[in-house]
This record gives structure tokens, sequence and C-alpha cells, in this order.
């Protein structure tokens, strides 16, 4: 599970102890409640969440720096929960392929701090979620919360059991970060795009990734969330990239 350590009355350090791993994550209390299961809170979310603190901070500022919050899914936690031992350094910075990712599990959910320039909203797409799909036909879809403060939260609508219409984790990664990439570019590298203004906000700080695996697969092959399948459904998160920071 996981609990809130003792510390400023509203914002505390959240500790999730899982099967494989210990992660400290910075976080608030949730509805005043004194402690958070590992399972999504019931929508709509009223928890806040505190910026990443120098420890787990990345330095790539067009790129999410750091998990302010992370709820995996049980079956994920008790399978061993593929990247939850580094979960800031993996969500942190530009994709870096299939492997490089953390794995959110069926209905698991994560906020990603972007730093203190953030998204701006200037015109067409202004922040990108890489997820890793292996192809158009086999997404792992999720639904996209933006907020500003951590507290208050803007919801983009999310198709999850039709055509995935304004989900993450229904399109591939095309190309990935390398050694040779003074050249690339957010929007033409794959991954989902989104637009602020889609949702009437001017700028945001922190991305919330709710899984919505099950709403899409049950329609389908109806297994694919099933604990049987040992956590390996679920949206997997590579990286999220800021195209028009607030500077």
């Amino acid at each position: 599970m996981i609990t809130p350590i003792p510390g400023s009355p509203r914002c505390r350090s959240l500790v999730a102890v899982l099967s494989f791993s210990l992660i400290s994550l910075p976080g608030c209390e949730m509805g005043g409640t004194s402690s958070a299961s590992k399972s999504p809170p019931v929508e709509p979310w009223t928890g806040c969440v505190d910026p990443c603190t120098e420890e787990t901070m990345g330095e790539a500022q067009t790129f999410g720096l750091c998990a302010a919050h992370f709820s995996p899914a049980e079956a994920t936690v008790t399978a061993g929960g593929f990247g939850h031992d580094d979960v800031h350094e993996l969500v942190s910075g530009p994709p870096r392929g299939s492997m490089d990712v953390v794995s959110l599990g069926c209905g698991g959910s994560i906020v990603i701090d972007l730093g203190p320039d953030g998204a701006h909203n200037d015109g067409g797409a202004d922040f990108v979620v890489f997820e890793n799909p292996f192809s158009v036909d086999f997404p792992e879809p999720a639904q996209v919360w933006v907020s500003a403060d951590g507290c208050e939260w803007a919801q983009f609508e999310c198709a999850a059991d039709g055509d995935l219409d304004g989900c993450a984790g229904r399109t591939p990664t095309e190309v990935v970060w390398g050694e040779e990439s003074s050249g690339w570019d957010a929007v033409n590298a794959g991954g989902d795009l989104f637009d602020l203004e889609v949702v009437a906000v001017d700028w945001i700080r922190f991305v919330r990734l709710i899984d919505q695996s099950e709403s899409y697969w049950s329609r389908r092959d109806g297994g694919w969330c099933d604990p049987g399948m040992g956590g390996k459904g679920g949206f997997d998160l590579d990286a999220i990239a800021v195209v028009n920071p607030n500077r």
C-alpha cells in the first residue's frame, strides 16, 4: 500500500512499498484520508501532488522530470512491476524505446511533473505522450488529465471503448532519442499529441495518465487485463515531451 509519511500538514512524501521495490514519490494527501490505495482514486480525482524535489528531478527541461504520484495496478505490482525500480529515471527525459518504460497495468495511474516551465497553450500540439504500442492494432490507451497547480485538473475526453479519440497509448513511437538526436522533433516522432486548447487551459505543470485498457480490450479479446495474464496488460509510459514550454 501507499502510506503518507509525517511532514507538512498538506503535502507529504508518499512511499510506495511494492513487492520488489521501495519507491519514494512526492505527493499530497487525498481528500483528507490517512492513506491511499494502489488502485486509482474514484473519479473525479481531487487529490493534490507536489512538484519534483531536487533528488528526483531530471535534467531535460522539455520532458517530464519525475513521477509526482504513482498508483500501479495490483496485478502489475504482483508480477514484479516492470520499471518500478527506476520510476523517476525511466519517466524523465526523452523517449528511448519500448523497453525504457514504466508499467502502470490495467487501471493504474501516474502523474508526471513537467517542471517549472511546464507546457504552454500556443496553438497546435503542446505536449506528446509516448507509450509503447507495437502497432496501431495493439493500443493500451490511457486518459489524460492536466493541471497547473497539482490540485485542480482538466480532463481530455478519451473514447477508450471506441475509436480511442483523445486517448494516449494508441500511436507507436517512430523515432526515439539517441546520440544523433540534435534534429529530433517531438511532433513528428510518433506518440500521441495533445493541444491544451481542447481543454481551455493556458498552462500546465502536471500530466496524469489513467489506464483505460480494460474498456478497450473487453470489447475485443476480453482477456488482456485478466489477472491471469500476470499483469502484462495496461499502459506503459516511455516519456512525455513538451512542445511549447512556458518561456
